[in-house]
């Protein structure tokens, strides 16, 4: 799905270059990949820095340029030699995002995997499981959970939730990932 989006963007773009909200659009997409699977972050760069001046607080995207710009900023925490500031900075946006919009899973989810990038384990479980509960549950906050889960050797519980996570997107890579990796950590089906 992410990388359908993706292409439909760079279409929507290539049609209406100076569209502020599609390049909004293209910052979450591009942010939320470059933090789960590792791409190029040169392009959400682009697409915030179009965007950033002219959407304001409130405003159509400005949701979308805050969950791009914190994912790829959770993305970079690796390369940075003093992460600990953009990380604080990162999650001093998510909560005072949070605090006016308690129920956006996404930004939820980014709360927690800033949490877990600050050494919060306990408080990253209790965020992820917000964001992967009810019927609007993320399946990657179920992934992050589980994957958390074969960490603590829970294995059955994992796989339940790798499982629940692949019911809501079949075939889902980083489910089927760890699925795969929590099977062979436990010897079990590891043919499968």
């Amino acid at each position: 799905g992410l990388e359908l989006s993706l292409t439909k963007l760079k279409g929507a773009l290539e049609k209406d270059p100076g569209n502020l909200l599609t390049f909004t659009y293209a910052a979450e997409a591009g942010g939320l990949e470059s933090l789960l699977y590792g791409t190029e972050t040169d392009r959400v760069d682009r697409a915030i820095k179009a965007a950033a001046p002219d959407v304001k607080p409130g405003q159509p995207g400005a949701r979308e340029l805050l969950i791009g710009n914190a994912a790829v900023e959770l993305s970079r925490l690796g390369t940075l030699e003093a992460p600990a500031s953009t990380l604080a900075e990162v999650t001093k946006q998510l909560d005072d995002y949070l605090a006016k919009n308690d129920g956006d899973k996404w930004a939820r989810w980014l709360k927690a995997r800033a949490q877990l990038a600050a050494a919060e384990r306990k408080a990253a479980k209790a965020t992820l499981k917000v964001a992967a509960d009810g019927d609007d549950g993320l399946p990657i906050a179920m992934i992050d959970q589980a994957d958390l889960l074969v960490d603590e050797g829970s294995l059955d519980e994992a796989i339940a939730l790798y499982d629940k996570a692949l019911a809501k997107s079949k075939d889902h890579p980083l489910a089927v990932l760890g699925k795969s990796i929590a099977r062979a950590e436990s010897s079990v089906q590891a043919n499968d």
